[in-house]
């Protein structure tokens, strides 16, 4: 649960830094396009989101509450 809710924070968070930086967030001196990257990977490195939450779900279905 916390993997999908820190990555996916942390990818809103980046897109929003960029969008308020414009153009000058996409360039290489800003770090911001990096960052991004390497947030999105860590999105799709233990399986995505989705996957994510429909594994908690059927955990949490099944009565194991100890995630």
């Amino acid at each position: 649960m916390t993997k999908a809710f820190s990555t996916e924070a942390a990818v809103r968070a980046l897109d929003r830094a960029i969008q308020a930086h414009g153009g000058m967030g996409l360039t290489n001196e800003m770090g911001l396009a990096e960052a991004w990257q390497m947030a999105r990977i860590m999105v799709v490195a233990d399986g995505t989101s989705e996957i994510l939450r429909r594994i908690v779900g059927s955990q949490l279905l099944r009565g194991n509450v100890e995630l």
